[in-house]
């Protein structure tokens, strides 16, 4: 690379921040004066590799090399994985001879020592030896490091004459109106004497929360630790992306709306608790959520990353019938990473949640 060409990637490696748990700082590492890494420990080099080399090298280089380095990162990323299916381990098998003859085209040969030669023989190494997560030491020194930190916690209105209503009108209407129909209903049921139709959790979300709400600065949920964003400083644990059933319209004049799953990516702005009568609560996270439309605020670039644009925000909480709310329950994690080649335009890298192993498969390797 170029001297500037050097200074962008750097750059971009000194601005990541990662969600807490998952590397080390790396930004301490980067020299950006002198264009180097130094520091690094085994994990955060394992970061690199799998994560953030192919996303910081965009644009900077050539395709083909870019393919070829990013081809070697998923290699090193899969044989890795928590779920590993033998017939991926076979394709990878056959696969990593072919992405080193490339890079025999790219590099001088004083590269291929042989440790580079070694990297031929991992994914047969991980099909006799089983997954390397079961090999490697860094899950018991994150087992010592929760020992030590132990006890810590984180802290319809009518209408003159009928009207064909549109999908939006209809779901502005549910908003308006919807808390006092639902009250309204089963406050008839308990009149007319069948309550016993209805589970008392619904009795008391009908009378709605109490007056008092709590705030967290953290939570964990599915296998995340979410902390809200004001509080991000060498970490970044904000990043929320959810997968809601949205109505989609071809046009302004369409009257067959398809429904289907769109992800919302945002970033978490509060963490409240709503409590209940009968002791019933619920955690909301209060999120910035980007424009989901296609090209404006998300989209996927030459190598199927994911790229959005956090300075165009949807459901504020302007207006009445705006979703700025989700359950806890519902939020996966993300952390982006700038886009050295679009301002304002961010990498979004999805998380896999610790702990937890997809074993939906027969296929799987087994411990």
């Amino acid at each position: 690379m170029l001297r500037n060409e050097k200074q962008i990637f750097y750059k971009t490696l000194h601005g990541i921040k990662v969600p807490n748990g998952y590397a080390g700082n790396i930004s301490r590492c980067v020299n950006i004066e002198k264009a180097n890494l130094v520091g690094l420990k085994s994990h955060d080099c394992h970061i690199l590799t799998q994560q953030l080399l192919p996303v910081a090298l965009r644009g900077l280089l050539p395709k083909d090399v870019v393919a070829v380095l990013s081809d070697l990162c998923g290699y090193f990323r899969d044989i890795c994985s928590k779920n590993i299916r033998v017939s991926d381990l076979n394709q990878h098998e056959a696969q990593i001879p072919i992405i080193m003859c490339h890079l025999e085209m790219i590099f001088p040969p004083s590269f291929f020592t042989v440790m580079a030669h070694l990297v031929i023989h991992l994914a047969t190494q991980t099909k006799l030896a089983g997954p390397v997560m079961f090999r490697w030491m860094y899950f018991i020194e994150m087992y010592l490091g929760l020992l030590k930190s132990h006890g810590t916690c984180f802290r319809l209105k009518r209408r003159s004459r009928p009207k064909r209503l549109s999908l939006n009108d209809i779901e502005r209407i549910q908003h308006e109106t919807f808390h006092e129909w639902f009250r309204q209903h089963v406050d008839k049921l308990e009149q007319t004497n069948d309550i016993n139709s209805l589970k008392e959790e619904v009795r008391m979300l009908a009378r709605g929360p109490v007056d008092v709400i709590t705030k967290y600065q953290g939570f964990n949920v599915n296998g995340f630790t979410f902390i809200a964003k004001r509080f991000d400083k060498c970490t970044q644990n904000s990043g929320v992306v959810v997968i809601a059933k949205t109505s989609s319209y071809a046009s302004s004049s369409d009257r067959n709306p398809i429904l289907g799953d769109v992800a919302y990516y945002g970033r978490l702005i509060d963490i409240i608790e709503l409590k209940y009568l009968g002791g019933y609560q619920w955690f909301l996270f209060k999120c910035e959520w980007c424009d989901a439309t296609s090209g404006r605020g998300v989209k996927k670039d030459e190598s199927n990353y994911t790229l959005v644009n956090l300075s165009r925000l949807t459901n504020t909480g302007e207006r009445l019938e705006d979703e700025p709310y989700i359950f806890a329950s519902q939020a996966k994690q993300v952390y982006y990473i700038e886009d050295h080649s679009a301002p304002d335009w961010f990498v979004a890298m999805r998380m896999k949640p610790k702990g937890v192993c997809d074993l939906d498969d027969d296929e799987m390797m087994e411990d």
